[in-house]
């Protein structure tokens, strides 16, 4: 069963070095005091926007740091802070994942911008409208991705974690059984050692009253 865990935490290492990129993941709004709250983002008018439900967009992290779509554009970053979808060559390094929160040039400040009847996702606060979002990474079953550096490939916590876990547990098991082992044979040679000794001692109390009960016996008869 260890050589199994462990086999598989080297392929999966294996794998991220081959593919170099972030789980696939969806964009959503988790601050509280946002007005854009449970809000995912989409591609929108060639803007990546904010949307309830059409349009919505899941993505990866490259290990060249762009973010790419799921529709094979990726986020552009503009002048005035806002992101448009467009192609590679366009696209914009500098993102990553930190503690499942999505980050642009190790900053995870980013804001809704209403643009032409659109909110759009940016880093500056265009206007007074503008709502300071939370963008949480979610797997399709709502797990939080664990954090993913561009150019690392030994970023999967996750997994490295619960094979140490898996490790320490083995070893902390095998430990625990010999220490018992060890106990429970102690107690057994020490009780195997009394049980010796006592018949030992019965079988010489026997000899010793021997000869007290013949001399009763001799003293009868005479």
């Amino acid at each position: 069963m260890r050589y199994s865990i462990f086999i598989f935490a080297i392929i999966t290492s294996l794998s991220n070095i081959v593919l170099g990129d972030s789980e696939t993941f969806g964009i959503v709004d988790t601050n509280p005091h946002s007005t854009l709250q449970g809000n995912s983002v989409g591609d929108i008018n060639g803007y990546v926007a904010f949307t309830a439900g059409e349009n919505t967009l899941v993505a990866v992290v490259t290990d060249q740091g762009n973010l790419k779509f799921n529709n094979s554009r990726y986020a552009v970053h503009l002048e005035d802070g806002t992101f448009k979808t467009g192609s590679e060559s366009d696209a914009s390094t500098g993102f990553s994942i930190h503690n499942a929160a999505l980050e642009y040039k190790g900053s995870a400040l980013f804001y809704g911008t209403p643009l032409n009847r659109t909110t759009v996702l940016s880093t500056k606060a265009n206007n007074n409208n503008s709502s300071m979002v939370t963008l949480d990474t979610l797997s399709s079953t709502d797990i939080p991705i664990v954090d993913f550096i561009p150019g690392n490939s030994t970023t999967n916590n996750t997994t490295n974690n619960t094979t140490n876990n898996t490790a320490n547990n083995t070893t902390n098991n095998t430990a625990n059984n010999t220490t018992n082992n060890s106990t429970n044979n102690t107690t057994s040679s020490t009780s195997s050692s009394s049980s010796a000794v006592s018949s030992h001692s019965s079988e010489n109390g026997a000899i010793t009253h021997a000869p007290a009960i013949w001399m009763g016996l001799l003293a009868l008869l005479l």
